[in-house]
């Protein structure tokens, strides 16, 4: 009896997996907590946002958890928004859908570190140009006191920078990404871009802007820096806190003229 030549094989529908050879944390899945996990108790959610390697996973209204994965295109391809997604009780660190598929993801407070198995999705967003010192300087005395703590952050983490580019980044965080405008006394508000046909803005969408635009002025300082100032900046900074669509509430504290001393 003859079997004449062997079928090719089926190509798969999903982008190959990446071995960057790193196990948990958000990179590789063992084999032996993903076939433990399976058998296990679920907390059910389902994916709602994925911005670079940040993911959103909500498990309840208004309780939405972000991690960080490794291969964030290849997990939505997989999941896709709004799809199952499943945290196995006793195993929080690896996130399966309703087929089967693990990944291994980190909490955002975790420690994350990149690998570069896949490049970061991108995130909806233009990256700002650096404004010539002149136009910083007719916008000033309307976002000053929101220009003077960016710039303190910024002075604090890189204090080997060229002042002038420290005030550029400054300015286009403040006026260009958060778009800041008083409101009263200590209260901002803020009002970031996103990808209209997107999810809802997380804070992590707030903090990859950030993050974009600090390694586009510093590229050459390691992305983990860049990605825990835009953290910094975010939550210790300007305390930021969400209100409505792409507003945002800030709290940034007047300062007196002796504080801008060396700002335009």
């Amino acid at each position: 009896m003859s079997y004449g030549e062997p079928a090719p094989s089926r190509p798969s529908k999903y982008p190959k997996l990446h071995r960057c050879g790193r196990f948990g944390g958000g990179h590789m899945v063992h084999h032996i907590p993903a076939i433990r996990s399976s058998s296990a108790q679920h907390r059910q959610g389902q994916l709602t946002a994925v911005e670079g390697n940040l993911i959103a996973i909500e498990f309840g209204v208004g309780d939405v958890h972000l991690f960080f994965n490794h291969e964030p295109r290849r997990l939505l391809e997989i999941i896709g928004i709004g799809g199952a997604a499943r945290i196995p009780e006793g195993f929080g660190s690896i996130l399966r859908n309703a087929g089967g598929f693990c990944f291994s993801v980190v909490p955002a407070e975790g420690n994350w570190i990149p690998c570069g198995a896949e490049s970061a999705r991108p995130i909806p967003f233009t990256v700002p140009q650096r404004q010539p010192i002149r136009t910083i300087e007719s916008q000033v005395p309307i976002i000053a006191p929101a220009l003077h703590v960016l710039h303190g952050a910024i002075e604090e983490w890189f204090p080997l920078s060229n002042k002038v580019s420290r005030l550029q980044l400054a300015f286009a965080l403040a006026h260009d990404v958060l778009q800041v405008a008083h409101v009263e006394g200590e209260t901002w508000m803020a009002s970031i871009s996103v990808d209209p046909a997107g999810p809802h803005p997380t804070d992590g969408t707030l903090v990859d802007q950030i993050y974009a635009t600090l390694r586009c002025w510093y590229r050459h300082h390691p992305a983990a820096v860049s990605r825990k100032l835009a953290d910094v900046i975010v939550h210790d900074v300007l305390h930021a806190n969400h209100v409505l669509g792409e507003l945002w509430s800030l709290r940034i504290a007047s300062q007196s003229s002796a504080d801008h001393e060396g700002h335009p």
